[in-house]
């Protein structure tokens, strides 16, 4: 209860301060002031961590401002960031910051903030040391700048008593007033008539939303809080129609974190299964007296099964399309009938079957938001060694933001492969893996249990028992702790059997095993949960041949099931631990949200625009991550460099042009540094561009230029041989790596000195006798099978010549150089049309034998590098 009180006039009112945060984790301090603009008095209640040994300590000073709801820090000296003790009082209208001493706790020091207000500027003015006194706190100053003190000659015995100290003489004069040990508070005042218009001994009691309509004032506030709480939900629900005051509160963001917090409802299971009838996705509430409840199913969940379920929302994941570009995991609130769907996006190509994914989902405690984590893994174990990372490893959903982010630190290793087996408990979502790079003599390989953090966004490996390293392992959650299912083979009935092992109070090193499900003339064919009671809750048969299955509840002490009397198709039973909860009230029912999906399908040019929008933008348009990405979705067309016609100069210079299919051209703008360069090739987005070299100098140039976004930089290529050899350079990006590289190969020049052995290599050129022309026949790699070419075509148009094929269309059809004279300097570039045998001008001339081109696709590669950079040998 604050009290807000007017000696002059003799008026108070008292203001209910709810406390919505039951956890000794927090604290909160309470703020008072009159806003000058509106003369309306205030009060700000902020809450923080109460552990001051989780955070690093520094002293600051944060200002809130009464009109504006803002929070910003003030600059205080530097030699009072660290010290003992900190407080603040005010001087007239500065602020006056109060310095422990930290040798002796008597002493302070006196700062004030001069300049009329100026945040940056602080003086020293004198230190409180009155000899034989020991002051335990400063109340207040007067006009005149002079403190008032509580102090005592005894800090044993007392007594305390208000004095004013006087800095220029170091001593304190005796104000007469005695009291009680660190009883004594003060501030500055002025006479006013505020709450003249207020009736005297109100009592208002707010909720905690932005509203200033009172609650009813039948009862305080804290106890309406109270019963509202421990209402079930329907009982709210309906309550919302009370009053606007009851529906702004109980749909209140605060409401609903409390409500989930501290809620008592019953926990219960939540299944979902295949109907035998029509193969369609049914659910049920079962509760520990084996009532069962059918669900309303919404048509986001049809065709999904239950992934997991944390402070009452159950998030569900289509088992179909796994492979396809988005898959569609469905957040859903049973208790209140809302439910959303989040795409999770395919960032890597899983139609190849290099990686695979598992999704899991938690809401984090200590913001109540949900969350997503996709964790993508290498799916071939023999392929680890040859992938030097994981595109897109970690992307995690948070619904506040409806946006996925990439961590980039503290990643799970490449060698381990995850399982659909996770549970979330507290903050922590269990994954089961197995780490390949740990192999049994046997050749089994080690399984391992990760933690994602949902609050640190961090993974760490958690300690199971040695006899579990080579295990089948699923996980659950039974109460608040983890329970490991080893399953294993009953040799006997050939069947499996589950032991159950608990970690003991959150301590991850300590496992206990519980029993072991092995019911007899009974199939198990998996765990779904656990009551409260401890009793697993599981999908059996009596026949492991049928197609059919049951839900039934094992009795450990027994060894036989209880059968629920709920059939479903086999192996399609899903199932977790749920209590009802308020979240996603506040959202829209029935929402998409597709995230990044919107961004990356944008062309580069809005997205240079874009990264200015916000840090948050920036920093995810600029993340490597999605600079990897991004040029999968880009139009592929041809770049095409020539030298531009001169006169009589064939020193001409260098041009740049874009071919698109549809035979338009456009310039490209070329830097300084592709000057005297001709095209070597073109991957993900990034030309390559490389100098004549002239065999005398130490070093050739190669221009690495990005045309999209206007970057280049230069790599020295070095000459480290004398002229009895000869090089070539070649140019790409690594697609696992995204990481742009040069391969330099040396050969011998002097065919004299080449011992072939019987084996020719031949480039075959076919020269027509007749017209003395080149002719180009084409064949193409099918399949991927590098050995099985077949013939395409032959490129001979009929009075025609052609110099060179710069490269393909997606049509298929090739560009070329040509000219209408073999012995023309000049030349042209052009589609050849194989259909038709002739040849469709583009309009671009340049001199002869200098075009060059090669298939290009947009990216933003090189955004992350300095434009113009030299790379020396």
């Amino acid at each position: 209860m604050a009290v807000i009180w007017n000696p002059a006039i003799r008026r108070s009112i008292a203001v209910v301060v709810p406390n919505v945060v039951d956890d000794q984790r927090f604290r909160s301090v309470v703020g008072f002031g009159v806003c000058p603009a509106t003369k309306d008095p205030k009060l700000i209640k902020v809450t923080f961590i109460a552990d001051k040994n989780k955070i690093k300590s520094r002293n600051l000073i944060m200002s809130f401002d009464l009109t504006t709801h803002e929070f910003r820090e003030v600059d205080i000296p530097y030699s009072l960031h660290h010290s003992y003790h900190m407080s603040v009082s005010r001087l007239k209208e500065s602020l006056v910051l109060l310095d422990m001493d930290p040798y002796h706790k008597h002493v302070f020091h006196v700062w004030m903030m001069m300049h009329d207000g100026d945040s940056k500027a602080f003086t020293k003015l004198f230190t409180i040391n009155p000899p034989n006194a020991d002051v335990w706190r400063t109340l207040g100053f007067r006009e005149s700048g002079e403190p008032i003190v509580e102090w005592t000659n005894d800090e044993i015995d007392g007594p305390f008593a208000l004095g004013v100290y006087e800095p220029g003489l170091g001593d304190i004069k005796d104000l007469g007033i005695r009291g009680n040990h660190e009883s004594f508070y003060g501030s500055c005042y002025t006479e006013s008539l505020l709450l003249l218009d207020h009736e005297d001994g109100g009592t208002i009691r707010y909720s905690v939303i932005k509203s200033t309509v009172k609650m009813s004032t039948q009862l305080p506030f804290d106890i309406q809080f109270l019963i509202i709480q421990r209402l079930p939900i329907k009982s709210l629900l309906r309550f919302r129609s009370v009053c606007k005051t009851w529906k702004s509160f109980i749909s209140s963001s605060d409401f609903i974190a409390g409500y989930t917090t501290h809620s008592q409802q019953q926990h219960h299971m939540i299944i979902s299964y295949e109907n035998l009838d029509d193969d369609q996705v049914k659910c049920v509430s079962v509760f520990d007296d084996d009532q069962s409840f059918a669900l309303t199913v919404p048509p986001l969940v049809q065709r999904k099964r239950v992934v997991d379920s944390s402070h009452g929302l159950l998030c569900m994941v289509n088992s179909f399309g796994r492979f396809s570009e988005t898959q569609m995991a469905v957040i859903w609130n049973p208790a209140i009938r809302r439910s959303i769907a989040v795409a999770v996006p395919n960032m890597v190509d899983h139609q190849q079957f290099q990686f695979d994914y598992v999704v899991g989902f938690g809401v984090c405690p200590a913001t109540m938001d949900p969350k997503l984590v996709k964790v993508t893994f290498i799916r071939d174990p023999l392929a680890i060694q040859s992938i030097s990372c994981i595109p897109f490893q970690v992307m995690v959903f948070t619904l506040s933001s409806g946006q996925w982010t990439t961590p980039s630190t503290n990643l799970p290793s490449k060698s381990i492969q995850f399982h659909n087996y996770r549970t979330v408990i507290g903050q922590l979502i269990y994954l089961v893996g197995n780490d390949w790079s740990t192999l049994h003599n046997d050749g089994r390989k080690r399984t391992l249990i990760m933690s994602f953090d949902l609050t640190t966004h961090e993974f760490a490996e958690v300690d199971i028992p040695n006899s579990l390293h080579h295990s089948y392992l699923s996980v659950s959650r039974l109460r608040e702790s983890l329970v490991l299912l080893h399953t294993d083979q009953d040799l006997i009935q050939y069947k499996d059997i589950f032991h159950v092992w608990m970690m003991d109070d959150g301590d991850s090193k300590a496992f206990t095993k519980l029993f072991t499900i092995n019911p007899p003339n009974a199939y198990v064919w998996k765990t779904l949960g656990f009551r409260e009671s401890g009793e697993p809750i599981i999908e059996w048969t009596h026949d492991e041949t049928d197609g059919t299955c049951a839900l039934g509840v094992y009795e450990p002490g027994l060894e036989d099931i209880k059968d629920l009397g709920i059939r479903g198709n086999n192996n399609s039973f899903y199932g977790c631990s749920y209590i009802d909860s308020l979240l996603l009230l506040d959202h829209d029912d029935g929402r998409i949200i597709r995230g990044i999906q919107i961004i990356e399908r944008l062309p580069i040019k809005s997205l240079l625009r874009f990264r200015s929008v916000c840090k948050p933008w920036k920093s995810f348009i600029s993340s490597f991550n999605f600079i990897a990405f991004h040029h999968a979705h880009s139009q592929q067309h041809l770049i095409i460099s020539y030298e531009n016609l001169d006169g009589e100069n064939l020193d001409g210079e260098v041009k740049c042009a874009s071919v698109f299919d549809d035979d338009q051209t456009f310039a490209l703008t070329v830097p300084p540094l592709v000057q005297g360069t001709r095209l070597l090739d073109s991957s993900h987005g990034l030309v390559c561009m490389i100098d004549s070299f002239d065999g005398l100098s130490q070093t050739q140039m190669a221009v690495i230029w990005n045309p999209a976004i206007r970057r280049s930089i230069v790599v020295a290529v070095p000459n480290v041989v004398d002229h009895q050899f000869d090089s070539v350079v070649a140019f790409g990006v690594c697609p696992a790596t995204m990481d742009p590289k040069l391969v330099k190969i040396t050969f011998i020049d002097n065919e004299e000195k080449i011992q072939t052995k019987g084996v020719s290599v031949l480039l075959h050129i076919d020269r027509q006798l007749i017209e003395d022309k080149q002719v180009f026949h084409v064949w193409m790699m099918d399949d991927g099978d590098s050995k099985a070419f077949t013939k395409l075509f032959t490129i001979n148009p009929p009075n025609a010549y052609v110099f060179g094929t710069l490269g393909f269309r997606d049509s298929g059809e090739p560009i070329i150089e040509w000219s209408h004279a073999a012995m023309d300097r000049t030349s042209a570039l052009a589609v050849y049309e194989p259909g038709l045998g002739e040849i469709k001008d583009l309009g671009i001339r340049g001199n002869k034998y200098l075009f060059y081109g090669s298939s290009y696709t947009e990216s933003l590669l090189l955004l992350d590098h300095e434009d113009g950079r030299i790379i020396s040998c």
